[in-house]
């Protein structure tokens, strides 16, 4: 029988906050304009909103709406280049609220960095 002790080792957690208005603009990845108060955005537009460092888990995380939207519908997904919605998958995100991510990212070996995109489309 071994004696377990306890770890006294732990790691800081980095926090990273990518906050956006309706009437922002921003350039897509394909590097498109694309302005969040257009009428209409109907195809998805991918948008690289942070990157993860070599070695990073996504330990937790939500898409927030503290203003609704006033359109038809509003979809979002949050992901990376190998999984579009690895995060967020959305059917309409446009009412007041808190959306929790849906699954917690492993270690990012492939790569230093992985950039996290966002991909918005706005039925209006």
């Amino acid at each position: 029988m071994s004696l377990l002790r306890t770890n006294r080792t732990a790691q800081n957690v980095l926090a990273q906050v990518f906050a956006f208005n309706f009437d922002d603009t921003m350039v897509a990845k394909d590097g498109t304009t694309q302005d969040f108060g257009a009428a209409s955005i109907t195809a998805a537009n991918i948008f690289i909103i942070g990157w993860l460092p070599l070695g990073a888990r996504v330990v937790g995380g939500s898409f927030e709406r503290i203003v609704a939207f006033d359109t038809a519908s509003y979809t979002v997904t949050i992901g990376d280049h190998e999984d579009v919605d690895r995060y967020l998958a959305s059917a309409d995100l446009k009412a007041l609220g808190t959306s929790a991510l849906l699954t917690l990212a492993e270690a990012t070996t492939a790569r230093a960095t992985t950039p996290v995109e966002m991909s918005i489309t706005n039925a209006d």
